[in-house]
């Protein structure tokens, strides 16, 4: 076993991330106790972030099999035993992961939301042709609870007693019913209370020494299930629930075999969200059937007969834990905040670019605040603002490159925006990740940030031309390549050697010269040398380029003509040639996807050169799709279109015939 590696319990793992697994097991103990104690410290897109991180690497952890909170040996209050477990619900995020729990004798079920409260059972006992409300208990550690009936009371939606005319044949002498106590919005924009939204003060309310404090808080109270009655199906639980006088949760009967019957129950209760007064965080999927129910049973976590599809947040609260300072290819320091990760839109988020050094001077966060990030778009990750200030402390400006030492400059645009620059042309970082820019721009595969960073280290390569001098004997000393990978990484560093000229000049990283930029700019004077004895003013004599753009493209290109004239030596650039009026490829688009014979720039020069158009995307609008080996998405959405697949050897047939 490779060193560094070892079982633990059964799993392979290195040290590291058995550090993370224990640290993860120490936070989510500590959240989940303060949680079921009415005191939550985290919100619940930081919690489900760290829960799922530790399924993906120990799915098998002790942690899983525990639900609620130690604190409660340590409560004045009561300490009951629940007749049947209060268990939690497994979770979902996905259609996918949804329907995979879903098994073929389910058959239909109830979807129901899912509160955002404080899970309390009731225990009503008949007593003189009356049902009587004897014991309300919190879930607590799931098989004991804390006994809240006083308080309880105090709550208006939950009856003291229920007449027995309103039962029947189905029930005995004592049930169970169980539900959630939440907060309406509209009633906590009138408390004068420190608390950030609704679902943190309902827990607290309920565990309030005095009653009339409870009564106060004007809590509600939505029932979910009824227990110990001979009824045959959740919704039967349901009906009767409403008859014995509680407010119940709004349900769907579903198809759970039917993938769109469950998606617009889900679809639903998205909808129903942005409209209703209290909160709701997910959908309950439940099995009608009780028999079936029972007969699954649970495991030590949650009910197998149930399932929780949670909302993904837009945005959510976290704490802000440090700054990081990363140097860019031009020498820019840019800053980036570091937070407890948060499950938002789909995704783990941990982190954030600040953009530059006004805004952290502005925005002043201090380790430990707690701050709104958001995924703009589904996509991007952004601190929005500091919710609530923990630290008197801000930033700590870095004087001093992060990666070479070199001092620090702060510079300020036309705009007043300051940014921090590092100068110095032998940083590390800056040659290791304009050579990755290189490399990413100029489609070699294969070669990523690990082995770029090796062959730096080893002195094999100082910038982007000493990639074409790099030998196989090179390569296997390098740690953890082998004979195949060495021999794949020279094949691919091969097929960049001959390119487009829009492509080669986006490949220098020159500020300015960006790949749209650069197409234009290959357009306009059609070949290398030309673009090399243009003047700044030829460049801003484009339509589309200002003149603080071409001096860059300007001062850029001579600042690395060293470099353009050693990359000539290895690499064939492929002047523009004028498109052909009436080619064999005329009115026709394509799209190019996977790995072919020659580099991608290579049909894409003939798909114009014989009056075709180049397509970005995967639209109706699309004639062809050019099909390479290791396909990505676009493949799957040109099926779903409609557009026409072509092989290499087709599309050569189209031009040579």
């Amino acid at each position: 076993m490779q060193k560094g590696v070892f079982l633990y319990k059964g799993v392979t793992m290195d040290m590291f991330e058995l550090d993370e697994v224990n640290e993860l097991v120490e936070k989510l103990t500590k959240w989940s106790e303060a949680y079921y104690a009415g005191n939550p410290i985290v919100s619940d897109p930081v919690y489900d972030a760290a829960e799922i991180r530790l399924r993906e690497l120990d799915s098998k952890n002790s942690y899983f099999n525990r639900v609620g909170s130690n604190k409660v040996k340590e409560s004045t209050f009561e300490k009951v035993q629940h007749k049947e477990l209060m268990l939690s619900l497994n979770k979902a995020y996905s259609l996918k992961e949804l329907t995979s729990w879903v098994k073929p004798n389910f058959g239909y079920g109830i979807a129901m939301p899912k509160m955002d409260g404080f899970a309390i059972s009731l225990t009503y006992k008949f007593i003189d042709y009356e049902y009587v409300l004897i014991r309300a208990v919190t879930r607590g550690e799931s098989d004991k609870g804390e006994d809240v009936t006083e308080n309880i009371k105090q709550i208006s939606d939950i009856p003291h007693i229920i007449h027995c005319t309103k039962v029947d044949e189905n029930f005995i002498d004592e049930f169970e019913v169980r539900g959630e106590v939440y907060m309406r919005h509209s009633v906590f924009e009138t408390l004068d209370i420190k608390a950030e939204n609704c679902r943190n003060i309902a827990p607290g309310s309920v565990r309030q020494k005095n009653p009339l404090v409870t009564k106060s808080r004007r809590l509600n109270y939505f029932a979910y299930n009824l227990l110990f009655t001979k009824h045959d199906t959740m919704s039967d639980r349901l009906e009767c629930l409403k008859n014995l006088g509680f407010q119940v949760v709004n349900y769907i009967k579903v198809d759970l075999n039917n993938e769109e019957s469950v998606q617009n129950a889900y679809n639903s209760y998205v909808e129903w969200r942005t409209i209703i007064d209290f909160d709701i965080d997910g959908v309950v999927f439940m099995i009608d059937d009780i028999t079936i129910i029972e007969e699954l049973g649970n495991t030590s976590h949650h009910p197998r007969g149930a399932i929780a599809w949670k909302f993904e947040a837009e945005e959510g609260e976290t704490t802000f834990l440090e700054y990081q300072w990363q140097v860019s290819r031009t020498g820019l320091v840019n800053p980036v905040g570091i937070y407890e990760g948060i499950r938002l839109d789909g995704a783990t988020l941990t982190n954030a670019t600040l953009h530059n050094l006004s805004i952290v001077k502005k925005m002043n966060i201090g380790v430990g605040d707690k701050i709104i990030v958001s995924r703009r778009g589904g996509v991007i990750p952004q601190i929005e603002r500091v919710e609530r200030r923990i630290s008197d402390r801000g930033a700590d400006i870095p004087i001093h490159c992060p990666v070479c030492g070199s001092e620090l400059v702060t510079c300020i645009s036309d705009k007043g925006i300051e940014t921090l620059r590092c100068v110095s042309i032998d940083c590390s970082a800056q040659v290791l990740t304009r050579i990755l820019h290189f490399v990413s721009v100029m489609e070699i595969m294969d070669v990523g940030e690990s082995i770029i960073e090796k062959m730096i280290n080893a002195n094999f390569i100082n910038d982007s031309a000493d990639l074409f001098n790099i030998t196989k004997d090179n390569l296997l000393t390098l740690e953890g390549i082998k004979d195949k990978s060495a021999e794949r990484t020279l094949k691919n560093i091969e097929l960049a050697r001959k390119k487009s000229l829009g492509k080669f000049l986006a490949a220098l990283g020159i500020k300015g010269l960006g790949s749209s930029v650069s197409e234009t700019v290959a357009s306009h004077f059609e070949t290398l040398d030309r673009v090399l004895n243009a003047q700044a003013n030829d460049f801003e004599a484009i339509p589309g380029i200002a003149s603080i753009t071409a001096g860059n493209i300007y001062d850029g290109l001579k600042a690395n003509c060293k470099l353009i004239e050693t990359l000539r030596k290895n690499i064939e650039v492929i002047g523009i040639e004028p498109k052909v009026i009436g080619g064999v490829l005329s009115g026709k688009s394509f799209l190019i996807t996977g790995t072919l014979s020659q580099p991608r720039s290579y049909f894409e020069n003939l798909v114009e050169k014989n009056g075709g158009a180049l397509k970005s995307s995967v639209s109706k609008t699309l004639d062809y799709l050019l099909v390479g080996d290791n396909p990505g998405g676009k493949l799957d959405k040109a099926k779903k279109s409609g557009v026409k697949i072509i092989l290499e050897e087709e599309f050569m047939s189209m031009i040579n015939n």
